[in-house]
């Protein structure tokens, strides 16, 4: 698959004569890995390929397609395909997503690669994928689609590769047998002026599967500086997603609240119950949610946001801290110039305190740079960030430089990929 794609770019490349941009980057890592993009972006069709060198790794070569009706290369999904992946109540924005298929044509990895044929503007598709543990093919249809209503269908049946099993006493993973499954499913939805109500069924099965169903209801609003969201979820103790997995809340709700105008007082609520599956059936009950309070002064903005476990449900047996996560900013923004203040705290585990800014340097120039203090178990650590861009003409030029953790992994230089990234990257706009 890695050589077809290859080839299919090489034989697009003279497209790139007409095309809107071409880039070109160059990335080196913490553990002297080199990685390079080519991409060709315009508005009928987008191809690019990466390559990644190791000094003592096989090279690692990846491309990717993308056109109005058709997409190869390391697959991505929205709309419907993304929720029946991810049916949980916690995938509020899926009701306004389209079903469709995108390729990743900046990705590296080899998880999910597959094809997707998507004729009459994504009306309908095939889809063939190997993802993680499953081989899957994809159909779906929009036999419905005005302005009030929109009805989609989506079917997968797909051949799951390896056993999911665990000899120790409390397993990580539910255990699952191998062999054929399927998946089945239908989204109505309806919308009604500024917001949309949609109802989602999914049945599973296999030959060595227990069938299973899930039914959620979905709701979204969004007016001005209001947005609301909603999702809740239930489904049988077998059902399974199309990955072939259970879904760790079988039963579950979740909602959002933004409220966010131009100016004035500010405020986000989320929240989200349910009930989890523990080894072997039992369930535990549990809840979390977050809020953020904040006022915006024109250019300026002043925010304090808290994460929250088991806000009503109380387990003493637990020892989770109630206070999960307490984040507060101060950030100013004028043009391109940006000050930002960011401090965040987990109670009996971190803290970092990150400060950020953006500034035009001279002309066409474009300064963004951060620094951030951190602790986590350990000692100080320190993270900085450089990043320049400058335009010429057509051309934009690109440099980053990121350097992290400080202080504990720079014995010898780096100790890992993620302490080190170096990238610069050229864009030529050819129209």
């Amino acid at each position: 698959m890695r050589h077809f794609l290859f080839v299919l770019l090489l034989t697009l490349a003279a497209l790139s004569l007409s095309g809107d941009n071409i880039e070109f980057s160059l990335t080196l890592d913490g553990v002297q890995r080199w990685r390079g993009l080519l991409l060709y972006t315009s508005p009928t069709v987008s191809v690019g390929t990466s390559c990644r060198l190791s000094p003592s790794e096989i090279p690692d070569v990846l491309a990717g397609l993308n056109t109005a009706g058709f997409s190869i290369g390391h697959l991505g999904d929205a709309g419907l395909a993304a929720e029946v992946r991810n049916p949980g109540h916690d995938s509020l924005s899926r009701l306004s997503e389209r079903t469709l298929f995108r390729a990743d044509l900046r990705s590296l990895s080899l998880s999910r690669i597959g094809l997707a044929l998507m004729p009459w503007n994504s009306r309908a598709g095939v889809v063939w994928e190997r993802r993680e543990d499953i081989d899957a093919g994809v159909l779906w249809a929009v036999p419905v689609s005005t302005e009030s209503w929109i009805f989609e269908i989506l079917g997968e049946a797909g051949l799951l590769r390896e056993v999911i099993s665990d000899d120790v006493w409390y397993p990580d993973y539910p255990w699952r047998p191998d062999g054929p499954f399927g998946l089945v499913s239908g989204r109505l939805k309806h919308v009604i002026h500024e917001g949309s109500i949609g109802l989602t069924l999914m049945m599973s099965g296999g030959v060595n599967l227990r069938p299973g169903w899930l039914a959620a209801i979905s709701l979204g609003h969004s007016s001005g500086p209001w947005r609301v969201r909603s999702r809740t979820v239930s489904s049988s103790p077998f059902f399974r997603n199309a990955d072939g997995d259970r879904i760790d809340v079988p039963i579950g709700s979740a909602f959002d609240c933004r409220y966010r105008p131009a100016r004035g007082f500010q405020f986000t609520i989320d929240y989200e119950a349910g009930a989890e599956i523990l080894y072997p059936e039992s369930r535990f009950y549990t809840d979390e949610g977050s809020v953020a309070l904040g006022w915006r002064f024109g250019e300026a903005q002043v925010s304090l946001e808290s994460d929250w476990n088991r806000i009503f449900s109380r387990q003493s047996e637990i020892d989770i801290p109630a206070c999960r996560r307490i984040k507060g900013r101060i950030i100013w923004d004028r043009n391109f110039l940006h000050l930002g203040l960011l401090g965040t705290l987990e109670p009996q585990e971190s803290w970092a305190i990150k400060l950020e800014n953006a500034f035009p340097a001279q002309g066409s120039w474009l300064m963004e740079t951060f620094v951030e203090f951190h602790k986590e178990h350990g000692p100080l650590l320190l993270d900085i960030r450089i990043k320049g861009r400058w335009d010429i003409g057509r051309n934009r030029f690109i440099l980053s430089i990121f350097i992290g953790d400080l202080m504990r992994d720079w014995n010898d230089g780096p100790a890992s990929a993620g302490d080190f990234e170096a990238e610069i990257r050229w864009v030529r706009r050819i129209h």
